[in-house]
């Protein structure tokens, strides 16, 4: 390993003081380091940089924010949490060192994440990507109307002006994320499946669906819609506004995204702590 860049969240003063300090580590294993300062999930990558590795300092967000900017450079992402929660962020303030010491030394274990990508397509025409490690998200653009979806499985619908707010597809990951608030099942991270779920839906019975990662799923409003247009989401940053005239296409990305895995923080602990199941620590 000879370089790595560093993202930390500027609007956490422990996440500027971590990054001075995993540079500092690093620089003493004779590894080039670079820290980006970031306040958002949007900005720009100097393709130039090259990383073998990217370090995420701050909380789920900022992760999220460096899969979107960093997958296609294909290096392992370590991710440390500055944030609350961090759900997905698996190594903290007291763990890192030991965990980036052992990913140094090539001891680390590396967890491959599915990776959704939507794409709008008009008339065949490619409008709009967006790429998300926890879930694409298609909601109502409009408060006083429910919004109307037909939903496809590569070509065959299996819904039908489905009426909700909305509906997200998650990834094993953001199972536990938007989708679980809308009362999405949550899934076990190396389940190779993504999950369908209704938002706020109009009837009861209106359940979450698991299809496994390989599948094509495709949306357009119905024409039953009385509403003019939907957002879609990437990881709850909007890429676009859809209408009758789109169809979104929804599909695992070939090359998923590789992330450090903590050895002490396996599935079962982790779902148990962040979900208040059993006590924190």
């Amino acid at each position: 390993m000879n370089k790595v860049v560093i993202v930390a969240n500027s609007n956490k003063t422990l996440a500027i003081k971590l990054a001075k300090e995993v540079m500092q580590f690093l620089s003493s294993k004779k590894i080039d380091a670079h820290i980006m300062y970031t306040q958002d999930s949007t900005y720009e990558v100097d393709s130039s940089l090259k990383p073998d590795a990217v370090v995420s300092i701050g909380g789920d967000g900022t992760l999220l924010s460096v899969v979107y900017n960093f997958h296609t450079f294909h290096v392992p992402i370590f991710a440390i949490n500055a944030g609350d929660l961090g759900f997905i962020t698996p190594f903290s303030v007291d763990d890192w060192k030991n965990g980036l010491n052992e990913f140094i030394n090539g001891r680390a274990s590396i967890k491959s994440n599915l990776l959704l990508k939507a794409t709008v397509y008009l008339n065949n025409e490619e409008l709009k990507t967006g790429i998300a490690l926890n879930e694409i998200s298609v909601q109502k653009d409009e408060t006083n109307h429910l919004l109307r979806l037909d939903a496809f499985l590569e070509n065959e619908c299996f819904a039908h002006g489905l009426a909700a707010d909305g509906v997200i597809i998650a990834t094993p990951t953001g199972s536990t994320a938007y989708s679980m608030s809308a009362g999405g099942s949550v899934l076990s991270s190396d389940t190779d499946a993504f999950i369908f779920t209704p938002n706020s839906p109009f009837m009861a019975i209106d359940r979450g669906i698991v299809f496994p990662a390989k599948s094509v799923i495709k949306i357009r409003i119905s024409e039953k819609q009385k509403a003019s247009s939907a957002l879609v989401s990437a990881d709850g940053v909007p890429i676009f506004h859809l209408n009758k005239s789109h169809e979104l296409v929804i599909k695992k990305v070939e090359g998923e995204c590789r992330m450090v895995a903590n050895p002490t923080l396996s599935d079962a602990s982790r779902i148990g702590e962040k979900m208040m199941w059993k006590p924190l620590g």
